[in-house]
């Protein structure tokens, strides 16, 4: 079974071939890549279909959709049975679903790499407040351990 989105691509990117005798004088010269065929096709026709297929490794995926329905989808003036996808096309729907995968590695990565970014930055500015306090408490610190030692100072120059 194939989605509506699906053979929507494959009927955009064109090089159909449609019509059972026209498959079957295609699938002599090896051309064929799939087949789709309507849920109301004629058995005599699937079998024909599936007769010529047998010597080749080609799939035939009967759709939930009727020869009208066919007709429509594929923007045709006549009823559709079965239609055909070409060989080429097959090829170029590999290399197009490859480019697809790499484009999305490589925005999934400059995602990934400005979350990494954002968090190293977040941490330094924790780490750096973090710093900026155990400073100031440093320096209260010291600041009192200076006072208590002038006010030693002071007390014993006073009792003198």
């Amino acid at each position: 079974m194939a989605d509506i989105k699906t053979l929507n691509m494959e009927i955009k990117k064109g090089d159909l071939i449609i019509g059972v005798n026209t498959i079957s004088k295609a699938l002599k010269k090896k051309q064929v890549a799939k087949i789709y065929v309507s849920n109301d096709i004629l058995p005599n026709l699937l079998a024909s279909l599936e007769n010529d297929v047998k010597s080749q490794d080609i799939k035939i995926f009967t759709l939930e959709l009727n020869k009208e329905q066919l007709k429509e989808l594929c923007k045709k003036p006549f009823f559709i049975s079965a239609f055909a996808i070409k060989k080429g096309n097959e090829e170029k729907e590999i290399k197009e679903e490859s480019e697809e995968k790499e484009e999305k590695q490589k925005t999934k990565t400059f995602k990934e790499n400005i979350k990494e970014e954002i968090t190293a930055k977040t941490t330094e500015k924790k780490e750096d407040k973090e710093k900026k306090k155990n400073k100031s408490e440093k320096t209260k610190e010291q600041k009192i351990k200076i006072s208590s030692e002038e006010d030693k100072k002071s007390k014993k120059s006073k009792q003198e």
